[in-house]
């Protein structure tokens, strides 16, 4: 079941003693609606998919999904690549190998912008696979669908009403719900963990990279 951007309004307004919209507008919550899905996608590792493509034989770079929010696990021929934050990654290279001409079986990666690095150079065709959260589409208008199972429909209302709170400047309500916001989400990812470990139920098949 889905629930729609109007239920949250509706809550909201009502909770807040606002339903004349004098305060707070749609807009406003429309558009905390959306930053509360960002923030429960990525908490919760909701949106979950998976993405694969072919190395290309002395390439190391390649694109990330057009629609990435947040970046989980790489494999390279089904071996997990270790992560190097991009600072790292340079001071690594720039020791052992500052022209970045080694080749072999990539073994690490790194990201920079929407392109992800991997090292060494490939002397192979073989399969990236991505494991990685998918940017939920936005809601513009009331009668969009909000993209989160309607079990959290009551942290969106919370996570709007911290925001109409902060906005009211009434902080100890605003922090009540805060709490509100992050227990109720811990215990819906106790509760999904539980249901299930590493399920990835979207595939996207990317096409090769030939181009890097």
């Amino acid at each position: 079941m889905t629930f729609f951007a109007s239920d949250i309004i509706t809550r909201v307004q009502r909770q807040f003693g606002d339903e004349a919209s004098v305060q707070i507008e749609d807009a406003d919550i429309i558009r905390w609606i959306n930053d509360a899905v960002l923030e429960i996608c990525t908490q919760n590792d909701l949106t979950q998919a998976t993405g694969t493509m072919n190395s290309v034989i002395g390439t190391t770079s390649y694109a990330f999904p057009s629609d990435l929010l947040q970046v989980r696990t790489i494999y390279y021929d089904n071996s997990r690549l270790r992560f190097f934050k991009k600072t790292e990654f340079d001071e690594y290279i720039n020791e052992q190998d500052p022209n970045e001409e080694q080749s072999g079986t990539p073994w690490l990666f790194t990201r920079w912008g929407t392109n992800f690095q991997i090292y060494p150079k490939p002397d192979a065709v073989k399969q990236i696979k991505l494991l990685y959260l998918q940017q939920p589409f936005e809601v513009v208008i009331e009668t969009d669908d909000v993209p989160l199972p309607d079990m959290y429909l009551p942290r969106v209302a919370e996570y709007c009403l911290q925001q109409a709170y902060q906005t009211d400047e009434d902080w100890e309500a605003a922090g009540q719900m805060s709490g509100q916001f992050s227990d109720g989400l811990t215990r819906l990812k106790e509760h999904e963990t539980s249901q299930t470990t590493e399920y990835y139920p979207s595939i996207t098949v990317l096409p090769d990279d030939s181009g890097y």
